[in-house]
């Protein structure tokens, strides 16, 4: 099992980021306001292409990035890195333009865990309290540190 990061990361752009950076860069493609369209549409031109040989290629990169090799879909494994360079490659066989002047990949911070501290616990009245234990008291790095009173509701497991 791998060893937990640490709290901040810098990591480059997973494989549903740099899809969805792509098919945006292709959906906002957008005349400037105002622009009128052309008088006449620009005539169709036939290209050949072997669509079987792409999905042979796409099919062969997601194998790759799915396998055991590249830590499958554990976007924190450190082979990350080498992922995101295959999917690069492909992007520029493929002649798709970076998105960004620096490039295709970019690094950004990502959150991945809290140190709950040693005063962490759920109390369940004043007498009785249950102590962190990571299997049965997950804190979220989205929360914040306080107190809270209420009712507790079981709401099944999952």
């Amino acid at each position: 099992m791998p060893t937990s990061p640490p709290a901040h990361r810098r990591r480059s752009l997973g494989l549903a980021a740099h899809l969805g950076l792509a098919g945006l860069g292709l959906a906002c493609h957008a005349r400037s306001p105002g622009a009128s369209a052309p008088a006449e549409p620009a005539p169709l031109v036939a290209i050949e292409h072997d669509a079987s040989l792409d999905e042979l290629r796409l099919l062969g990169l997601l194998d790759a990035l799915a396998s055991d090799e590249l830590g499958g879909r554990y976007t924190l494994h450190d082979d990350i890195r080498r992922a995101a360079e295959a999917i690069t490659t492909h992007y520029r066989e493929a002649g798709v333009a970076a998105a960004s002047p620096e490039g295709y990949l970019l690094d950004f911070e990502i959150m991945v865990g809290i140190d709950p501290g040693p005063r962490t616990a759920l109390v369940l009245d004043a007498t009785e309290s249950l102590a962190f234990d990571p299997e049965v008291l997950v804190p979220r790095p989205e929360g914040a540190a306080g107190e809270v009173e209420g009712p507790l509701v079981f709401v099944g497991y999952g």
